[in-house]
């Protein structure tokens, strides 16, 4: 990708309350809000235009189906109208950001801003880091030079959307790339089968001798616990709280299964976590070192050897 200049805005100077960013040289804007400031975003001269918007938070209910976050995404002609009263998607989940997504001059007109939705609904679905409460949207019928034009502001949109903090629209790695072992089949054998792409980086986890097939993938800045795992059913006295806070609620939320083998639980899907020590810890069910537990299948390397091989090419 090209090197881009993005400028950033915080309006009452706090980085986590109403801030809006932009590329230098486009016309693009998107705000960021957390939900208890949406009254400071409504009185902003934007949430008087066509826009599209998307909230964030968590799933509840029957929205949930394994989802830690749910988005809805919308467009309005003015965002002061659409929250004039209850939004129709109010309970669906505990909201706690919202985005307003715009133009700082008067091209952007509701034809715009209905394809705009779509496509980034399309984009949100196709990440599948989140569940989606969008339904199904139509197609604008759009000149070329209007459609160029939403294509452009999509792109922006999604890029400024992962610099004020939301990575729900960036691409996952595709399954079609690579070729996970049967991890119920090959128990002993993490590596039969197993069809590895030159440019991904797979970790197989080697820890204090314990059998837990499990496979962990780099996705960004993600480190990504592969769908098929096994964990450890126990959880241990030395798991750190917010890892056994995330234990639990990988199996509230139907991420983490029983298994047929003993001892042991199942990932039902992907599951992210921000360091190797998290992947590790969440899959051995106490504390771990991370850097050593995780090795590098093309290589062989642990993953702190494997890291410093990439430092030193």
């Amino acid at each position: 990708m090209a090197t881009q200049l993005i400028r950033l805005t915080l309006v009452n100077g706090d980085p986590e309350g109403l801030r809006y960013s932009l590329i230098a040289g486009r016309t693009t804007v998107l705000f960021a809000c957390p939900w208890t400031q949406l009254k400071l975003l409504l009185n902003r001269e934007e949430a008087k235009r066509p826009a599209v918007y998307f909230m964030v938070g968590a799933p509840l209910g029957p929205e949930r189906n394994g989802y830690e976050q749910a988005i809805y995404i919308g467009e309005c002609d003015s965002l002061i109208d659409r929250f004039a009263a209850k939004h129709h998607r109010a309970d669906a989940a505990e909201w706690n950001q919202i985005f307003l997504a715009t133009t700082t001059e008067g091209t952007f007109n509701k034809a715009h801003a209905r394809l705009a939705e779509h496509k980034i609904r399309e984009k949100a679905q196709i990440a599948n880091r989140a569940k989606v409460l969008t339904l199904a949207s139509g197609l604008v019928k759009m000149d070329e030079g209007d459609l160029a034009f939403t294509d452009e502001f999509v792109g922006n949109v999604t890029i400024l959307a992962q610099t004020l903090g939301l990575g729900l629209f960036r691409t996952p790695v595709s399954e079609s790339r690579i070729a996970l072992s049967d991890m119920d089949k090959n128990f002993k054998d993490q590596n039969l089968h197993l069809e590895i792409a030159d440019e991904l980086d797979i970790f197989k986890f080697e820890y204090t001798n314990a059998e837990i097939p499990a496979q962990m993938i780099l996705d960004g800045p993600e480190f990504v616990i592969k769908k098929g795992s096994y964990a450890r059913s126990q959880d241990g006295d030395g798991m750190p709280p917010g890892i056994l806070e995330r234990r639990k609620s990988a199996r509230v939320n139907g991420i983490l299964l029983p298994s047929d083998k003993v001892g042991l639980e199942q990932f039902n899907a992907d599951y992210p976590t921000t360091s190797p020590s998290a992947a590790g810890s969440m899959v051995y069910g106490s504390s771990c070192a991370g850097p050593r537990a995780w090795r590098h299948i093309k290589s062989g390397l642990l993953y702190k050897d494997w890291l410093l091989a990439q430092s030193t090419k």
